[in-house]
C-alpha cells in the first residue's frame, strides 16, 4: 500500500512541475504585421535587472529569435518589432494586454527611457 500512495505523490508533483512549465506567465508576445500575435522564442531575450522609464520589466534581445521558432511565430518579429534592424543588444518594455505580456515600446538598453 505504500508503494501504491508513494506513486500518486510522485505522478501529483510531476503533474504540477509540468503544469507550472507551462502555464504561460513568462511568455513574452509581439503584434505580427500579417495581423494577429506571435510567442517570442524565450531563448532570445534575457529579463532585465532595470526598469523602463515608466516602471515596467524590460527585456534584452541577447540573440536573434529562431525563425521557426514555434511553428513560424518568430518569423516576422524582425520586420514587426524590429523594423528591419538587428535586435540583438535592443530592449523592450513589458506590457500586459488581454492577460498576455507584451514586447510593449522600444527603450533605452542603460537607461530605460522610450525610444
Amino acid at each position: 500500500m505504500n508503494y501504491i500512495s508513494e506513486i500518486i505523490r510522485v505522478k501529483e508533483l510531476m503533474g504540477l512541475i509540468i503544469e507550472s512549465e507551462l502555464d504561460g506567465d513568462d511568455e513574452i508576445y509581439y503584434m505580427k504585421c500579417e495581423g494577429g500575435i506571435g510567442l517570442i522564442d524565450p531563448k532570445s531575450y534575457e529579463l532585465m535587472t532595470i526598469k523602463s522609464d515608466d516602471g515596467r520589466d524590460m527585456i534584452e534581445f541577447k540573440k536573434e529569435p529562431d525563425p521557426d521558432f514555434n511553428n513560424g511565430d518568430s518569423k516576422s518579429i524582425p520586420t514587426c518589432l524590429g523594423f528591419d534592424i538587428p535586435l540583438t543588444g535592443r530592449c523592450w518594455s513589458i506590457g500586459m494586454s488581454e492577460g498576455k505580456k507584451f514586447a510593449w515600446f522600444e527603450c533605452d538598453c542603460k537607461t530605460g527611457k522610450q525610444l
